[in-house]
């Protein structure tokens, strides 16, 4: 009898686990030591680790590539691109590379940074958050902190994210600070700009996402995803609560944004990136609803 019960939570186990779908994230790394315990942790806190599968774009010297490959070898569920630091071109290339070369069709998509951690059962509490926006859209908001040697619970603590709320829209207006943050209190909180180091949505928003020539956008691709999804009828919600901490200001990795190397006549993200996707809503009105946005906050 006993036997039998096993065999039968263990057959409802593998069911429930079948049922969970597949979530693909993508990882940009720049010289960065963290993205060894970054995955570890990634799958560690995963509730379905096996339904994790990862696109990691290393820059970094081949002893580095070399190491890597050795530590994560008996996970299938990691591919990577390699090249030279000196080859690096800033994270939006980097990021628009593995969603063109990685992504395997996948139901889910997360976008994370090098340097990150998870809350426990991350993968269903997104998952299940995601399904309670009320229209199409992703989850996006700016991260909490983590700090080195600082154990989970006491990181975990801080478990609401934070929303930006720039004076004017990056790479578009007048940017200057000091900028505006505040603590996402309600749940889908609507908001005009996606962090590139904590988004989730449907793996259908990389047909969104993806651009043919990246050399376009240098170090704007939060404004040009954020655009794009706009564009396309996707909105964006912060959400309700932190699933991911993020490790702010990490030497010798702070500069990779500023890498970008731009072809000539193709260095602004604005007017360049208006109306190149979709087209479901117009530029003009995405930057009318983000002023207010921004203005909204401001009172």
């Amino acid at each position: 009898m006993k036997k039998l019960l096993t065999q039968y939570v263990n057959s409802v186990h593998q069911q429930l686990s079948n049922n969970m779908n597949s979530i693909f994230v993508s990882i940009a790394s720049y010289k960065d030591t963290e993205i060894f315990q970054t995955l570890i942790d990634l799958f560690k806190r995963a509730k379905h680790p096996e339904k994790i599968y990862v696109g990691v774009f290393i820059q970094d010297e081949d002893s580095v590539f070399k190491n890597f490959q050795v530590h994560f070898n008996d996970n299938k569920n990691i591919k990577t691109i390699h090249v030279l630091p000196k080859y690096a071109e800033g994270p939006g290339w980097a990021r628009n590379i593995i969603m063109k070369e990685l992504y395997n069709n996948e139901d889910y998509f997360l976008l994370v940074d090098s340097h990150s951690r998870f809350k426990n059962n991350w993968d269903v509490e997104y998952i299940d958050m995601l399904k309670k926006t009320p229209t199409e859209g992703v989850l996006s908001g700016f991260p909490r902190h983590y700090e080195f040697e600082e154990p989970y619970e006491t990181y975990s603590k801080r478990n609401l994210c934070s929303i930006y709320i720039p004076n004017d829209i990056p790479h578009v207006g007048k940017l200057a600070g000091p900028h505006l943050q505040k603590i996402a209190k309600k749940e889908n909180e609507k908001i005009m700009n996606i962090s590139a180091g904590n988004m989730f949505g449907k793996g259908s928003i990389l047909n969104i996402l993806i651009v043919d020539d990246y050399s376009y956008y240098g170090e704007c691709e939060q404004e040009l995803y954020s655009l794009l999804l706009y564009q396309c009828g996707l909105d964006i919600y912060a959400p309700s609560e932190n699933l991911v901490w993020h490790k702010y200001f990490v030497i010798g990795v702070d500069n990779y944004r500023k890498m970008y190397k731009p072809k000539e006549g193709k260095t602004s993200f604005w007017p360049h990136a208006a109306d190149i996707n979709c087209t479901s809503r117009s530029s003009d009105f995405w930057l009318k609803e983000y002023n207010d946005f921004i203005n909204r906050h401001k009172k």
